[in-house]
């Protein structure tokens, strides 16, 4: 883990210090992702109040992150039942150049 660190952004005309985890590349990314929500959204709605743009820039940043690590978890899912599957392969065509039974390997390994 990373020590943290403070770092000035500036959104909406307002600076901020914040503290925080992230490199400063990472963090100049995410200032720059929600710039370009706040912009989008402004351009979108015309005259809302910036706090308002801001917390549904954040809503919508929340949901994207929701939605990205619910298919990372869908695709951890998937590599370990094709390993699984990759695994079961290997050894019957192993125990079958040993002469031996197949036997399926574990659900979990």
């Amino acid at each position: 883990m990373e020590a943290t660190r403070t770092i000035t952004v500036e959104l909406s005309g307002h600076r901020l210090s914040l503290k925080t985890e992230l490199s400063a590349e990472d963090a100049r990314e995410a200032e720059a992702l929600v710039r370009r929500e706040v912009d989008a959204l402004r351009e979108r709605s015309g005259q809302v109040q910036n706090d308002k743009l801001a917390l549904v820039a954040a809503l919508k940043i929340a949901g994207q992150l929701v939605e990205e690590r619910s298919r990372h978890q869908a695709l951890r899912r998937s590599v370990r039942e094709r390993s699984r599957r990759i695994l079961t392969s290997i050894d019957a065509v192993g125990r079958e150049v040993d002469g031996e039974p197949p036997r399926a390997i574990p659900e979990g390994s």
